[in-house]
């Protein structure tokens, strides 16, 4: 069954998240799918941010406080695997289940190359 999951499509996802605390989350989840064998159902995760420079400082400013977007195989180990971490509060859903648990609903290949383009040209901004 675990190896069918490694192999099932990975979306994109968004997941609401403690703002602040993004990048020891994105750490937090790595470590999780290694610990629990099943990294080939990760690819990527991403919390949108830009360099801004004023005067001869720079700092980083997040486009999406408090979200993050993965890039994974959905399944209930994966999904435990995320939502096991404190900070993070939930995946985006389209609805809910049966039992009225949100259904994560995974983010378009539209919606995500938009974003990137936004932050693309943001980035080229300054």
């Amino acid at each position: 069954m675990e190896e069918v999951t490694k192999l099932a499509k990975k979306n994109w996802f968004t997941l609401k998240v403690r703002s602040g605390s993004e990048a020891s989350i994105i750490h937090q989840i790595e470590l999780n799918f290694k610990a629990a064998g099943i990294e080939d159902c990760l690819e990527e995760i991403y919390s949108p941010s830009v360099q801004i420079k004023s005067g001869n400082k720079t700092r980083e400013k997040k486009l999406y406080p408090g979200y993050i977007f993965i890039k994974m195989v959905m399944s209930e180990k994966t999904k435990d695997a995320v939502l096991s971490i404190p900070q993070v509060y939930s995946f985006l859903s389209s609805g809910k289940d049966k039992a009225g648990v949100g259904i994560p609903a995974p983010v378009s290949d539209r919606e995500y190359e938009n974003m990137i383009a936004k932050v693309n040209k943001i980035s080229e901004a300054n």
